[in-house]
């Protein structure tokens, strides 16, 4: 109900009857429900009867009495009231558990003096689980997984003696500063429960990365009051089935971090949830928070056709104002655009505005899309409006949108357009988040100011997330400032941290050949052979810095390699020739040329050399034609006209 706008109402119509007696009973309705209980007494004092109203304050002013008995204020409205009541403040904590060891005593130790009881109920633990909690004086519950999570919960909730239970999962903390929230809540039990707001920590190395969603994680146990659905369960339909109301609790805040990347992964979360979720609409086809849900899974498993069709679905049976409405259209935009289908997209974003889904997720979306097809000026516009939109007053989405990527996204647009100055202010609005202080440095660094960009990247180096192509850009920014040696340092550490990064490997060895160290260049070449396949051209190279710093036999067993990896490589043979002609090898020298040339039979020089062997072994018919070759080919080869007239004694 609307209760904050009822007042509004309320209000002036009682400066013209103060008496309504109707009036002044929905006014202390009104107060009840918003808080104001202490109000709502004294509005009741000028009506008679409001029997229920009066129980209901009753109630509250008990619990109060019943969590500090020397509340004054609690015991002269409770005495007002003319009410005899009890009211229950004893909460239970309940969990289900799996393998928790990791998790749960961190769990536990947050609930710590916040509850009287925990409920802790195993399916199926292998490790230690059970003996953590026996530690923290857990009420323990045994119950066999059906691959139900409400049966689960429910088992749990029959083993609780509480007034209220707190639902919470291993892999969660009550967040510290919850707890005086807790009381405010559970002295109010004309309400069936109270929201949390749940934090979902999305990144592997730091906290900034966040998924906010709101469920009710406080509630009152009653007869009736137990979950549904097997997975993503609620407890909202059976506080609906007995008339209580729910409200958000602000303040209570419970923090998740199982969507650590490492987690879902080890789990298997999402293929777990997806199977769930898969056999839930299977179950309720028609039933649009099961196709949220699904559809945010695939999404998250980038499973981009299947999100598409999810979030579409979705749409199709969600009522006008669905509360998770934006979401879904952020999701199908998503979706569309990771497989490159930008301009469905776009119109996702619309269909969006048309169904009364406007704000924050769906200009970053429209904005990101417009940004990925080049229309800067309309992405910055889209990203204009997103960054002057407030955080939704649901509380559900990725935070990140709203801290640091809205920011970041502009930010990256407007550098695109040469807009430097306001591209880095944007940057420094969320200076702490690794993709701020990357976008700096790179800003920088097109802005043509590669000293200030060399700086800013290595601020970026001992940062996790950001630290491997910190580094290789520092690497380039070196190169900008003609300083190879410390370029190769810093192409050798962003390669050595991902050796699958082809490009900081490329950018170590012509560090390395631009510094002229040429052990360093032929340790570059080494070590990207210890962890990953030469090319024929790699091989190639690493052979000639072989020959230079002086071992012949490394750099032909280089050649040789690169001709058996590429049996048709012309450049191996030539290669291989040239070092045998050097250590007077000229009948091998000669036989390598000639092979190369079948393979390559235009190149010039290749003639010119094999005629030079076959002179070398006294077979100067052969050299004739091969000086001659290289002439046909190349009119200006001096060289290959002198030793023409050598061999043939002809000017």
């Amino acid at each position: 109900m609307r209760h904050r706008e009822a007042e509004q109402l309320l209000i002036p119509l009682l400066k013209f009857e103060p008496t309504n007696a109707a009036y002044l009973t929905e006014l202390a309705e009104a107060y009840c429900y918003t808080g104001r209980e202490v109000e709502a007494v004294w509005a009741l004092d000028r009506v008679p009867g409001a029997d229920h109203l009066r129980d209901l304050l009753a109630t509250h002013f008990a619990a109060r009495l019943a969590i500090d008995p020397n509340d004054g204020e609690a015991k002269s409205c409770y005495e007002h009231t003319g009410r005899k009541a009890k009211a229950g403040v004893k909460m239970t904590a309940c969990l289900i558990v799996k393998n928790e060891s990791a998790n749960l005593d961190r769990c536990l130790k947050s609930l710590h003096k916040a509850v009287h009881e925990i409920v802790v109920v195993d399916t199926g633990s292998t490790d230690d689980t059970v003996e953590i909690a026996k530690k923290h004086k857990a009420k323990i519950g045994q119950f066999e997984w059906i691959d139900d999570f409400a049966a689960a919960r429910n088992h749990a909730l029959t083993l609780a003696t509480g007034d209220w239970i707190l639902w919470i999962d291993a892999d969660e903390e009550l967040s510290p500063d919850s707890r005086p929230f807790l009381k405010e809540a559970v002295i109010r039990p004309h309400f069936g429960g109270f929201n949390a707001e749940i934090v979902n920590f999305t990144g592997e190395h730091n906290d900034t990365s966040q998924y906010l969603h709101q469920a009710i994680r406080l509630f009152r146990r009653l007869p009736g009051v137990q979950y549904t659905g097997r997975i993503h369960e609620q407890i909202t339909p059976s506080l609906e089935k007995i008339g209580l109301p729910w409200a958000n609790l602000p303040g209570f805040r419970i923090l998740h971090y199982g969507y650590r990347p490492s987690v879902m992964v080890k789990r298997n979360k999402v293929g777990r949830t997806i199977t769930a979720l898969e056999k839930e609409v299977r179950e309720s086809p028609q039933d649009p928070f099961h196709w949220f849900n699904l559809a945010n899974a695939y999404v998250i498993a980038e499973r981009w056709s299947e999100g598409e069709h999810a979030a579409k679905m979705c749409a199709r049976f969600a009522p006008p104002g669905y509360e998770y409405g934006a979401l879904n259209y952020q999701f199908m935009a998503y979706a569309l655009a990771s497989q490159s289908k930008f301009v469905e997209a776009l119109r996702a974003c619309d269909e969006a505005n048309a169904r009364g889904h406007w704000g924050l997720f769906i200009e970053f979306e429209r904005s990101s899309v417009l940004f990925k097809v080049g229309n800067l000026e309309k992405a910055l516009q889209a990203a204009d409006r997103c960054c002057q939109s407030p955080w939704p007053a649901n509380s559900i989405g990725d935070r990140g949108i709203f801290d640091h990527k809205r920011w970041i996204l502009r930010g990256q647009i407007l550098a695109l357009l040469g807009r430097f100055e306001a591209a880095l202010a944007d940057f420094e609005r969320c200076s702490e988040h690794p993709m701020a202080v990357y976008s700096r440095a790179a800003t920088l660094e097109k802005a043509g100011q590669p000293a200030e960009a060399l700086e800013a990247f290595l601020q970026g180096k001992d940062i996790p997330e950001i630290s491997q192509i910190c580094l290789k850009s520092a690497g380039r920014c070196c190169m900008t400032l003609g300083l190879p040696k410390q370029a190769a340092q810093f192409y050798q550490e962003a390669w050595e941290s991902n050796r699958d990064d082809y490009e900081s490997w490329v950018g170590w060895a012509q560090a390395c050949e631009t510094w002229g160290d040429l052990p360093s260049i032929v340790g570059a070449y080494a070590a990207y052979a210890t962890t990953c396949l030469s090319t024929p051209e790699i091989l190639i190279n690493w052979g000639r810095a072989l020959e230079l710093s002086g071992d012949p036999e490394k750099a032909l067993a280089c050649y040789t390699e690169a001709i058996q990896r590429d049996p048709k490589h012309a450049n191996a043979y030539f290669n291989a020739g040239d070092l045998l002609y050097k250590l007077g090898q000229y009948q091998d020298a000669a036989h390598l040329y000639q092979s190369g040339l079948k393979h390559q039979p235009n190149y010039a020089q290749g003639w010119f050399v094999l005629g030079n062997a076959l002179h070398r072994l006294g077979i100067d018919q052969g050299a004739k034609i091969g000086y001659e070759q290289a002439l046909i080919l190349d009119p200006n080869l001096q060289a290959a006209r002198e030793n023409l007239a050598t061999v043939t004694g002809v000017a």
